[in-house]
């Protein structure tokens, strides 16, 4: 296997599957320790995150620890929900490339990393109920 660090883009892809509203989560919800409805916490949540992905590439490739940019400076651009679902598909896929890139060493067993899959597994009943096949199938 391989990591790598992502990119901006990816990551404002995956501040916004955070910050999209579910079903059954309540106002005020928390992501690693930051409201994710005040909008001065998107950065400093994409930042936890860019450190995590830093830590498993750096875990995956000892020898580059500490060369890796670690995105300190990250800003969160756009808009902190998804519109369509082809922008919850985007936004789930992103969120799953990072996990993905995060599931080196022991990463996988941070608080940061399990609340990442918890999102990305949101986003999955939720592509899957809008669904016209899910939608037509019997309840029950």
């Amino acid at each position: 296997m391989s990591a790598f660090l992502i990119n901006p883009d990816t990551m404002n892809k995956v501040i916004r599957a955070i910050c999209a509203p579910a079903y059954y989560r309540p106002h005020n919800r928390m992501f690693a320790g930051y409201n994710v409805d005040r909008s001065n916490s998107w950065d400093k949540i994409g930042r936890a995150l860019f450190a995590l992905n830093v830590e498993a590439v750096s875990q995956r490739y000892p020898s580059e620890r500490g060369k890796f940019h670690t995105f300190e400076e990250y800003r969160f651009e756009g808009i902190p929900y998804m519109r369509d679902r082809s922008e919850i598909v985007s936004c789930y896929k992103a969120a799953q490339c990072l996990a993905y890139q995060c599931s080196e060493g022991n990463v996988p067993e941070e608080a940061i990393y399990k609340e990442l899959r918890d999102i990305i597994l949101e986003l999955q009943e939720r592509i899957v109920a809008e669904l016209d096949e899910y939608k037509a199938a019997d309840w029950g």
